[in-house]
């Protein structure tokens, strides 16, 4: 590093105000790379409005999956799975809560009788096929 690249660089004697106001070359990217990524920047939104009408056309019904191209499909299908398995363990909670309160509003105080009288069952009746040679 040459003696000038070394004064453009922030040090610990640098300012904050000195860095926000641009007097700093504090990037670690060449200015041609930066360049290509405000291009990128550019060709995702230009489609940026195609994208959203299209999507707002699939959650209403209006298109079906099978008619977008594949990788438009791909990320709707991706998407969907990614929000699905982030909702899985509150959904899992929510289905226990419900056949707990199930349970407890039809059965009660006998529930702890029932939930017995169901293991003895289930118990007798894998007994059953073992013996039989049917158990898995």
């Amino acid at each position: 590093m040459t003696r000038e690249q070394k004064e453009i660089r922030p040090s610990a004697d640098t300012r904050a105000d000195e860095v926000v106001a641009g007097g700093l070359n504090t990037s670690i990217v060449t200015p041609v790379f930066a360049k290509s990524r405000k291009v990128e920047w550019a060709i995702g939104s230009s489609v940026d409005s195609e994208l959203e009408r299209t999507l707002w056309r699939l959650v209403a019904g209006d298109i079906e999956q099978y008619q977008l191209t594949p990788a438009l499909a791909a990320w709707w299908t991706v998407a969907h799975e990614q929000g699905r398995r982030s909702l899985q363990p509150e959904l899992e909670q929510a289905q226990a809560d419900r056949d707990r309160y199930y349970e407890i509003a039809f059965y009660g105080r006998d529930l702890g009788d029932v939930r017995r009288r169901r293991m003895d069952e289930a118990s007798e009746d894998y007994w059953n096929r073992l013996v039989a040679g049917d158990a898995k």
